[in-house]
């Protein structure tokens, strides 16, 4: 799992361990003990995806301000790298939702958000079994969240992504409804 490392601590404290080996099911990237606990080589990998990788490096040399192939180009890059360490799952806080790399999983086919709220968004890599199936789950509604605005902006985010403009119209039905039911900025940016 990548993750915020602010975040690591408390995603190992809710899952349960396995009692033979003390291993959580998803094991995580980094923590918020970032370099004091992980080899100086992890935090720089962490510190280098997390950052938006060669694409947004290059855009920063020229002094750009990154565009839609940027992020394209982001997420493409992303999606190989975390591929190498077998995660296909990302949890990321709203304060991270506008910067390179949210943005390059927000452009990248090979992630889908399967949770989102306005405080957190949880990615799964489709091209994985889990993440296929966790997101198949999101579109046919057998999906369980916590409440009603999550399970529709979540489900009419994805919705509204599709080809289909039948898909695309229950979609944006979905977001309404998200925002009806808490007014705020995500769901007005996925109906613009």
């Amino acid at each position: 799992m990548f993750n915020y490392w602010t975040e690591g601590g408390f995603i190992a404290w809710g899952q349960r361990p396995d009692p033979n080996t003390g291993r959580t099911p998803l094991q995580l990237f980094m923590d918020g003990r970032a370099q004091a606990a992980y080899d100086t080589r992890v935090f720089d990998l962490w510190s280098r995806i997390i950052s938006g990788g060669p694409p947004a490096e290059a855009a920063a040399r020229k002094g750009e301000k990154l565009t839609a192939q940027d992020f394209v180009d982001i997420g493409n890059w992303v999606a190989q790298e975390l591929a190498k360490d077998d995660v296909w799952v990302v949890l990321m806080p709203s304060g991270q939702f506008l910067k390179p790399f949210v943005m390059g999983l927000d452009y990248s086919p090979t992630w889908q958000i399967v949770f989102g709220n306005n405080k957190q968004r949880l990615y799964v890599n489709v091209q994985t079994e889990q993440g296929k199936q966790l997101y198949a789950d999101v579109l046919s509604g057998a999906a369980v969240y916590p409440d009603e605005y999550s399970a529709n902006f979540t489900k009419g985010h994805n919705l509204l992504l599709a080809r289909d403009a039948e898909l695309r119209r229950q979609g944006l039905e979905l977001i309404v409804k998200a925002l009806e039911v808490n007014p705020s900025p995500d769901p007005m940016v996925s109906m613009l």
